[in-house]
């Protein structure tokens, strides 16, 4: 079900999206990759763009809107037909892989040299035409990607299957469109209405599809959600067809077992057995219950990359490195270390009135911002809503019923050990110190959330709850409140995907170019950074796994009854909401259940008051704005910011303020104290719209030279121009994103579709351990076999020449 997937990368030179120039490339001779080609551009074409494509087939009905032209493969349809016609498909199943991935790939490679070649390619290749987007099919097609380059435009990859059939990870500029092709059914001809209407069994009445399993043929079931038989053939027809029975929806019927008697079966037992009929149903609605159609979806993301010239800030740093890196230091290291607005089809699921628990027990003001404005959208939004926090609502929501948890007594204990600590201090502290220091601070405030007299009360209610939100920061006991009020769990990480919530989720994080969040590195790591970011890696993991864990099993059994292991809990997330976007963050992988709503706690900038305003408005020179954050006992200030003369705002590099930066598009001075402030200061600095200042430099020269520096140097103002559009420019707001996949969790029970296999594996066939061994082993033993037969060799042939000397002795 995973479809087509857009892959977006390389460079653009064209920023205007309206009536760009689009060529597609789909050479393939097959109806099924014209369709899906042919779909896409006839959607561009619709949305006023100016649309060219080479393939075999010609369009016989071009779109109306915008302009649509064919180069036609003239006579690769003929030539397809009669290579179909010397090949038997139906002996393509007895054909072992190793056959046949040669021979598919010599057709494929004399098929794209065959389009290079073509007249009608060659006149065009030497026009002078020019594009905005090169889009071309992914198929064993390489050469055809040098179009882009030809013509000096991004390059766009259609994949005409999925990256698996299967929840995987994704990096951020692969987008799924599967289903994009598919149309709304239209009026059938009157015979065959007539004869369906009248057939016993029905007509929503098509009760069973029997198909070869094409993908094409798999959606469109999917998509009326009805039950299938599918009899494979080749290609990937056989993974698809064992997807539909894995999942239940359908049956799989080999080719050579197709008898009468066979095919009676298989049809009684789709027939007869409704759990088919009902698991066809419920993929249907998995299939429409998105935000956007996959048309938009598709067509969003092809204007998006020419809007940001080639949205390079989607790539991860995995392209950039060589193969080794990438490999050994992902696998063998990290083993040893052990709309538009919305179009919201999902109206006819809406979730009604959902009772949602929110767990935000830290003390910070800038947890709480976060947690609190999730937390009252979703109240707004109808939702029944309590809130387990440090700080209570003053002024709760209108929309739904909202109700605090309060902590009292915990901020009081939190301020005073505060005041034991110099906060500038603990920014100096070695990471090697820091992380164990923090995992025991926080984690010491996560029991005292637990046995606190109000959550006792709570856990002790009687209470049911549909989900369960718990801000994801060495806490995981309270992860089993979800197990124990009988909800889903949602985790929400208040920065981006880490070591916190990767390994839960099965989402691939390498040490090679994936930096941990209390180092200041970027994504394009020296050798000795990435041997201190893998040793990090191993410190976590021997402090999550032998500390943490332990301890938060212990605190589970103790104050929530009958409370389930940890390890039951851990990997029980069904939604992890992630505070981050790729205009703030580096591009990293993220599994399906892995959802970005950086920025949804920044709100519309409200009217200043009167004398800021006069203030503003009189400032010849602009103003700088000065904050540093929630726990640093800066000033009061306001966190309006949108003033066109608030020229630099210095800060304390936190995520929040930096986010509100990004939004209002203001160069950033960042003067990073402790957590993750050093690697969103440097992340502010490699994207050229800020500098960074350590504390420890800071002197009224620095400050000075640093201030200079922004202010007149125009080219921050410019990036932070260009990131704040790239944060703005999404299909749907963050916060409708939010609550979006909350819901959709519930209305799903759980979404378990979406979790990826990882987090069901034992850790050594995560990471092929017993692959590597029984490898190994077969190496070990075939050089031993390999000794033996040589040093038989060797044996004999001295032995030959010592009978061969002593004859001529003799």
């Amino acid at each position: 079900m995973k479809g087509a997937v857009l892959l977006l990368v390389l460079f653009i030179s064209s920023s205007n999206v309206q009536g760009a120039k689009i060529l597609g490339i789909f050479p393939v001779a097959a109806p099924s990759h014209y369709i899906l080609g042919n779909s896409l551009m006839r959607g561009l074409a619709e949305r006023g763009h100016d649309v060219t494509i080479i393939s075999p087939f010609v369009e016989k009905n071009p779109p109306k809107n915008g302009t649509y032209k064919d180069i036609v493969l003239t006579g690769f349809v003929e030539e397809h037909k009669s290579l179909v016609k010397k090949m038997n498909m139906f002996d393509m199943e007895n054909k072992n892989f190793l056959f046949l991935a040669p021979f598919i790939i010599k057709i494929m490679l004399d098929s794209t040299e065959k389009v290079l070649s073509h007249p009608n390619v060659q006149n065009f290749i030497n026009s002078d035409e020019t594009f905005d987007v090169v889009i071309v099919e992914q198929f064993m097609n390489e050469a055809h990607k040098a179009f882009a380059t030809h013509f000096n435009a991004p390059l766009i990859l259609l994949s005409t299957i999925g990256a698996s059939s299967w929840p995987v990870p994704y990096v951020p500029n692969m987008i799924d469109i599967g289903g994009f092709h598919v149309k709304s059914p239209q009026k059938l001809p009157k015979d065959l209405q007539e004869y369906l209407d009248n057939a016993k069994e029905a007509h929503p009445n098509v009760k069973v599809f029997i198909t070869h399993g094409g993908l094409l043929s798999t959606l469109e079931t999917i998509y009326h959600g009805v039950p299938v038989l599918a009899i494979p053939i080749g290609a990937d027809q056989k993974l698809n067809a064992q997807h539909s029975a894995n999942q239940g929806f359908g049956l799989m019927l080999g080719y050579k077992e197709v008898s009468e008697a066979t095919l009676t079966d298989r049809l009684k037992e789709l027939l007869s057995n409704s759990k088919y009929a009902k698991n066809a149903k419920d993929r249907s609605k998995f299939f429409h219950d998105r935000l956007v159609s996959p048309m938009e979806t598709a067509t969003y993301w092809v204007e998006y990359v020419i809007r940001h010239r080639g949205a390079l800030h989607l790539r991860v740093a995995a392209l950039d490195l060589p193969l080794l890196n990438i490999c050994v230091r992902e696998k063998i290291i990290k083993m040893t270390t052990t709309s538009i607005f919305v179009f919201v089809f999902c109206l006819i699921y809406t979730v009604q009135t959902a009772r949602i628990l929110g767990v935000f027990p830290l003390p910070g003001k800038s947890h709480y911002f976060l947690g609190s404005a999730l937390m009252r959208e979703l109240a707004e939004k109808g939702h029944d809503v309590t809130v387990i926090s440090a700080f209570g609502e003053k002024n709760p929501p209108k929309g739904g019923s909202y109700t605090d948890i309060l902590l009292t007594g915990i901020p009081e204990e939190m301020e005073k050990r505060r005041n034991e600590m110099n906060m500038y201090e603990i920014g100096d502290l070695n990471p090697f110190i820091n992380i164990p220091f923090l995992t025991y601070m926080i984690s010491e405030i996560g029991e005292m959330t637990l046995k606190h007299e109000n959550v006792q009360k709570l856990i002790n209610s009687g209470e049911k709850f549909d989900a369960v939100i718990v801000e994801q920061f060495y806490n995981d006991a309270q992860k089993a409140l979800a197990t124990h009020f009988g909800g889903v769990l949602i985790l929400f990480n208040p920065i981006g995907a880490n070591y916190w919530v990767n390994g839960l989720a099965g989402n691939p994080s390498p040490p090679s170019y994936v930096p941990d969040t209390f180092l200041s590195y970027s994504s394009h790591m020296t050798f000795s950074e990435r041997v201190i970011n893998t040793l990090v890696y191993g410190l976590n993991t021997v402090v999550h796994h032998f500390y943490l864990y332990p301890k938060q099993n212990r605190v589970i059994q103790q104050y929530i009854p009958n409370g389930p292991n940890v390890q039951d809990v851990l990997y029980n997330a069904s939604l992890i909401l992630l505070n981050s976007h790729p205009s703030i963050n580096q591009p990293v992988p993220h599994v399906p259940n892995m959802i970005e709503i950086g920025g949804f706690h920044v709100k519309p900038p409200k009217k200043l008051p009167k004398d800021l305003q006069e203030f503003l408005d009189s400032a010849k020179d602009g103003v700088i704005y000065f904050s540093m954050g929630s726990n640093l006992r800066s000033a009061d200030l306001p966190t309006e910011k949108p003033h066109p003369n608030v020229k630099l705002f210095i800060t304390h590099g936190g995520l929040l303020s930096t986010t509100e930066t990004l939004y209002h598009g203001v160069p950033v001075l960042a003067i990073p104290i402790f957590g993750d402030q050093q690697l969103n200061a440097q992340l502010a600095v490699n994207n050229g719209y800020g500098l960074s200042l350590p504390f420890k430099e800071l002197s009224e020269n620095t400050l000075g030279e640093k201030l200079n520096e922004l202010l007149s140097n125009p080219k921050y103002s410019n990036n932070a121009r260009i990131k704040s559009k790239i944060f703005h420019d999404r299909q749907v707001t963050p916060k409708e994103t939010a609550t979006y996949w909350v819901d959709y969790v519930i209305r799903h029970k759980g979404a378990p579709h979406l979790r990826v296999t990882a987090v069901d594996l034992p850790w050594y066939k995560y990471y092929l351990l017993d692959i590597i061994v029984f490898m190994a082993l077969i190496i070990l033993i075939l050089s031993f076999i390999s000794y033996l037969i040589l040093r038989k060799i060797f044996c004999i042939l001295r032995s030959m020449k010592k009978e061969n000397k002593m004859q001529k002795n003799q």
